[in-house]
């Protein structure tokens, strides 16, 4: 019992020294309180979400470029389609009159 009460005095006394020590703005070098490391943790979840929001917008943007990347390309082919296309007519159109001019006999002089 004797040694009892003097384990269960020691742990009241330290536990008041501590506290005391602690209110007067001390700190005890490798300990912290689960307060100091929930802070620190909340800020790291708000740093990671602003970085994760940060990340979003900059893919929201490069699906936004992307998208006109492919418009302005799919505008090019269709012109430049057009244009070969009006380039066969037109070849097709001369040689058609080369052939008639041919078969009836007129030569092969451009008029």
């Amino acid at each position: 019992m004797y040694r009892l009460f003097w384990l269960v005095a020691g742990m009241i006394i330290g536990a008041a020294a501590y506290r005391y020590f602690r209110e007067q703005g001390g700190r005890v070098a490798g300990f912290e309180t689960v307060g100091d490391e929930a802070r620190r943790l909340q800020e790291r979840g708000r740093e990671f979400a602003e970085a994760a929001r940060r990340l979003g917008e900059t893919a929201r943007l490069l699906a936004d470029e992307g998208r006109v990347f492919a418009q302005t390309a799919v505008n090019s082919a269709q012109s430049r389609g057009r244009e070969v296309m009006e380039n066969v007519r037109g070849q097709a159109s001369l040689h058609m009159r080369e052939d008639v001019r041919q078969e009836s006999g007129g030569g092969t002089e451009e008029p």
